[in-house]
């Protein structure tokens, strides 16, 4: 890293608990080996100090989107999944341009299908969706942006970051604050609308789940809290004030954290203790690989037989990077209520349709696309079978 530029892409992503260990540590290889960090991102958290590279103010001419924080929208303060597709029909999505936005990969899919029973055909972006079929769902987005053809998108979080779309409307289930100015900045990305865009900020939660869980409660505890605090203090505010008040809350996050001991372990010789720098949560998570035309059956085969040596390493590679193209992570209870579902026992697994290659990798073959697996929407779990069937067929 001597004299290197090192670039760190959407630092916010790394626990606030590591922020002041990992600033320091920053510091030190900028002193020691004359290493230049580059930190880019359009929400900044207080990881290090440091000289801002972008010119104050940077702003748009005009205001491009406001946000609003629907808690005075049900008693509750909170919304389920219909009752927010009810708002959002309400709120005109048939006639403008709409991305929403959920934490998690079943809360998405459930609202997909609240969308499609609005008469809208949506378009889904999730981890469910291999990489594959993800890259094919953008094209078609940016086509139908490109002709100014209405478009709707269900997703995850998979598209807070990196993506260059637009649309009048955004709906974001309530998550860290970084991460709502993130998807915010899709709602009349280039300025060209008439009016401001609208962001919509609401706290979905499973009525069907364990008393009545809300679905932000994936993130950080800390985050959540300081998130709700700001939101219940502003209630509505424009792109202008985002500034002062992502600073405001990243300030709050920080003073509400204890600081790991990342930087103690550096100085005082405790080399051997990792701590992490992201947030690990351990699923029961294996690959599920889509063979869509029969092709990636036995090449899997071929692979998984290979011995693993320094001989044959840059070919594994190479095919790993090819399955990774059509694989997705699939909670492990759904395959298996799939494959008894479907009748399916491991023998030789000739026959089945779902087949457990080896472990931690499963196999779909085609005759399970359109049921298992949608290329255009995503991975079915047994349950949305159940619930949705009527509007798979």
């Amino acid at each position: 890293l001597s004299r290197a530029v090192v670039l760190l892409d959407e630092p916010q992503s790394i626990r606030a608990q590591c922020w002041e260990g990992f600033g320091n540590t920053l510091k030190l290889l900028s002193e020691k080996l004359n290493t230049t960090f580059i930190l880019m991102t359009a929400t900044q958290p207080e990881i290090a100090k440091g000289q801002e590279l972008a010119p104050k103010p940077v702003h748009f001419p005009r205001v491009r989107h406001d946000i609003q924080w629907l808690k005075d929208e049900t008693p509750e303060g909170k919304m389920t999944i219909t009752e927010a597709a009810a708002f959002l029909d309400k709120s005109g999505i048939k006639n403008n341009d709409t991305l929403i936005v959920l934490n998690t990969r079943e809360a998405a899919l459930k609202m997909y299908f609240e969308i499609r029973k609005l008469g809208i055909s949506p378009l889904f972006l999730s981890r469910w969706v291999t990489p594959r079929d993800r890259k094919k769902t953008i094209e078609i987005i940016k086509s139908r942006e490109k002709e100014k053809q209405l478009r709707w998108v269900v997703a995850t979080q998979v598209i807070e970051a990196g993506m260059d779309m637009d649309f009048a409307v955004v709906f974001r289930d309530l998550g860290p604050l970084d991460s709502i100015i993130q998807v915010a900045g899709r709602c009349n990305r280039h300025g060209e609308r008439e009016k401001p865009g609208e962001v919509y900020v609401a706290e979905l939660f499973d009525e069907q789940g364990q008393a009545n869980r809300s679905y932000c409660n994936i993130y950080d505890r800390v985050l959540i809290c300081q998130t709700r605090n700001i939101l219940n203090e502003y209630k509505a505010f424009n792109e202008g004030q985002c500034a002062e008040i992502v600073s405001r809350y990243y300030r709050a996050v920080k003073g509400a954290v204890n600081q790991s001991d990342l930087w103690d372990n550096i100085t005082g010789g405790n080399w051997g203790e990792f701590i992490d720098l992201f947030e690990r949560l351990p699923l029961p998570e294996e690959m599920l690989v889509i063979d869509h035309d029969g092709s990636i059956h036995p090449y899997l085969e071929k692979v998984l037989g290979m011995p693993s040596s320094l001989e044959n390493i840059e070919e594994r590679r190479k095919a790993f990077g090819i399955i990774g193209q059509n694989s997705i992570s699939v909670p492990v209870k759904y395959l298996e209520e799939w494959q008894e579902r479907l009748g399916s026992f491991i023998l030789d697994g000739r026959d089945d349709i779902l087949i457990k290659m080896a472990r931690g990798i499963w196999l779909l073959k085609p005759e399970g696309l359109g049921r298992i697996y949608r290329s255009d929407i995503c991975f079915i779990p047994p349950k949305f079978e159940d619930e949705y069937g009527f509007l798979l067929g």
